[in-house]
């Protein structure tokens, strides 16, 4: 799904990708992982990441958004399938300089998808940057298709916000920008914590920096 997600990207943005096979692919915690990183004209840092258990016990996909030239929140999307269940995490973050947060249409979107079950975010140290629109679900396999159809929509909205943004100064942005990533090597996070504990902190902060976030 990630790569459909990509390519709607790659419609209205040109695309570059980062060469770094120190992190091409790689195994952490038992989980074997391909990562691919893009530079998007007008936009920023757009990076994917894989990671499959032996067996197939256990899938999981991100999509990362960091916008670097345009006023736009940080983007994330995780799908993770274990036995029976998918959970969805559908998030953004505050790295905005100038434009406001405008939250409505995520809103409607997560209540309208409200009937299928939460999966409850732990308070963590970002929780001011993080928007109360984000969205976190764990439901049955059965229920793929209403998944799928809550992604896509979430999906195209924030498009649309990116559409419609401003260029901003790539400078300043990044400013902002880096406060999240710099934070969650500094402070941790769900998945942070497990790439600081199996490589430390300079090597996940390269990861981070040179592909992940940029």
């Amino acid at each position: 799904m990630i790569e459909k997600l990509i390519e709607e990207f790659a419609q209205s943005y040109t695309f570059d990708a980062i060469e770094n096979k120190e992190f091409d692919s790689f195994k952490v915690n038992g989980m074997d992982f391909e990562v691919k990183a893009y530079d998007a004209q007008f936009l920023g840092r757009v990076s994917s990441m894989k990671g499959k258990m032996k067996f197939g016990l256990m899938k999981m996909e991100t999509l990362i958004v960091n916008p670097l030239e345009l006023d736009v929140p940080l983007f994330s999307l995780d799908l993770i399938q274990v036995p029976g269940k998918l959970i969805v995490i559908l998030e953004q973050y505050d790295t905005l300089v100038n434009a406001k947060r405008n939250e409505s249409v995520f809103l409607n979107i997560k209540e309208k998808y409200e009937y299928l079950e939460d999966h409850p975010s732990k308070s963590a140290w970002y929780d001011e940057l993080r928007y109360s629109s984000s969205i976190g679900k764990k439901v049955s396999k059965k229920k793929a298709d209403r998944v799928k159809e809550m992604i896509e929509e979430y999906f195209e909205a924030y498009l649309d916000l990116c559409r419609d943004a401003r260029v901003i100064e790539k400078e300043e942005k990044k400013v902002k920008a880096d406060l999240y990533r710099d934070g969650l090597l500094e402070n941790g996070g769900a998945s942070t914590d497990s790439f600081l504990k199996a490589w430390g902190k300079e090597k996940t902060e390269r990861f981070f920096k040179e592909v992940l976030f940029g």
